[in-house]
């Protein structure tokens, strides 16, 4: 039980997304109404909240309000618009 409650909260070696240099956390307790504002308007700068809450077993982590990824407009675009997490998104466009 330890063992799953660290996976879904820790990232093991080589696989956090902020070691590509796109992902950035943005800590709700310090910058106060940054979290609403970035809910509606990161995707038109081409940024996406990574593992947001009720994706868990989507995304294999827990929720993380703070940790955004850049994936560039015209892809955020397409991963919002889908209504998919964006590794769903991801592995959808991969596998298909």
């Amino acid at each position: 039980m330890l063992h799953h409650s660290l996976l879904l909260t820790t990232n093991r070696p080589g696989h956090s997304e902020h070691q590509m240099g796109t992902t950035l956390d943005i800590e709700p307790y310090v910058f106060p109404g940054a979290h609403a504002w970035l809910s509606k308007h990161a995707w038109k700068y081409g940024f996406l909240l990574s593992y947001a809450d009720g994706k868990n077993t989507k995304h294999c982590y827990g929720t993380e309000i703070w940790h955004y990824r850049y994936y560039g407009r015209e892809v955020a675009a397409q991963i919002r618009s889908s209504g998919l997490s964006p590794r769903e998104w991801l592995w959808y466009v991969h596998h298909r």
